[in-house]
């Protein structure tokens, strides 16, 4: 059974496509809508993408890393099938005849579909990725019908990624520290303030670690400022893979770290301090064929219930255990509670009672 269609109400479901997509605020909303869109207005079985190993992810703006929804909705193939198929079919309509376009097709729907529609999509005139429209027999006319319309919508595409891909990287900016990939110290005092609003709302818990490598001076005089570089960006990667998927790290200035433990207690800060100081020393850095000894010191605090706290005071809370922690140098994170009120505690972080400039 054939669907028949105007071209007003073509025009009319692009009308609610385009709509869809210029109110995405970032580029990964706009291909995530893309993808929702296709299977919400169009007549297709399935939409699914298709990456190569050579198309730069990054240049779609995931800076960090690639959502898994991406990946459970994409095949790799390699970039010649891909272009092969484009060239050989320049509107973009292929039926499943030759095997080679079978393996642009995921298993699952082998037997669902009959087609495919390739609407390619660019970036800085380079192919990223191609979305893939399957559909069943009786769709043809359909999708023919909808051959200009559907590459008028891969035009547009490619513009408004490059559009919010500029937007993306001046937020990615304000956001995160260049060396490190971490959100910087504007992100995690607004978070911060964010997770004790939930703690006071819901009577959750948070603790925080207050981590500085140690000797960190020495190291950059002994092994110079490319090689402290490379410590701090070894540390960043030491805390992402550790962590769970709740926590976070930020870099707060020079050689400071902040982690957030959502939901977490004193006893949960201490094992995820010794944890971290394990996989430090499980996984050294190895810098121009030399090991480089690298090791931290962590001072903790934790939201107390009936306090009013700020993100400011517990991290001078946190600051203080750490400064207990270098003055004896142990390898443990202390669980003795401050006498300080977090409330009046005028105690600075590090970085502001030394007077150094802050780092970002």
């Amino acid at each position: 059974m054939t669907i028949d269609i105007s071209l007003q109400e073509a025009q009319q479901i692009f009308f609610k496509v385009d709509s869809c997509l210029l109110t995405s605020s970032s580029s990964e909303v706009l291909i995530k809508r893309l993808l929702q869109a296709s299977l919400n207005y169009f007549n297709t079985e399935a939409a699914w993408y298709t990456l190569t190993p050579h198309i730069p992810i990054s240049s779609i703006n995931f800076p960090t890393r690639v959502p898994k929804w991406l990946y459970a909705h994409s095949l790799f193939q390699t970039e010649s099938i891909v272009q092969q198929l484009l060239n050989e079919n320049p509107d973009g309509l292929h039926l499943l005849r030759q095997q080679k376009q079978l393996c642009i097709l995921p298993t699952k729907y082998i037997n669902r579909i009959d087609g495919i529609f390739m609407l390619p999509i660019y970036f800085e005139d380079k192919l990223v990725a191609v979305l893939n429209l399957g559909f069943k027999k009786d769709m043809l006319d359909w999708f023919q019908t909808m051959i200009p319309l559907l590459n008028q919508l891969a035009t547009k595409v490619s513009l408004i990624l490059s559009l919010l891909n500029k937007q993306d990287h001046l937020q990615y900016l304000a956001q995160r520290d260049p060396l490190t990939n971490l959100f910087n110290r504007r992100v995690m005092l607004d978070h911060i303030q964010n997770e004790l609003t939930r703690c006071e709302r819901y009577q959750a818990s948070l603790a925080i670690l207050f981590i500085d490598c140690d000797d960190f001076k020495k190291i950059n005089d002994q092994y110079g400022h490319d090689c402290g570089d490379a410590v701090l960006q070894h540390l960043a990667y030491i805390f992402q893979k550790t962590l769970r998927r709740n926590d976070q790290a930020f870099r707060y200035a020079g050689d400071e770290f902040i982690i957030t433990l959502p939901n977490q207690s004193m006893k949960d800060a201490l094992a995820v301090s010794k944890r971290l100081k394990r996989a430090i020393t499980k996984e050294p850095l190895i810098y121009q064929e030399q090991e480089v000894p690298v090791s931290i010191s962590c001072g903790s605090a934790t939201y107390i219930k009936d306090v009013t706290w700020s993100a400011e005071a517990l991290l001078s809370q946190a600051d203080q255990q750490l400064l207990l922690q270098k003055k004896v140098r142990v390898s443990t994170l202390t669980s003795s509670p401050l006498i300080p009120n977090p409330v009046c505690s005028t105690k600075q972080p590090s970085s502001v009672r030394h007077n150094q400039p802050l780092q970002f």
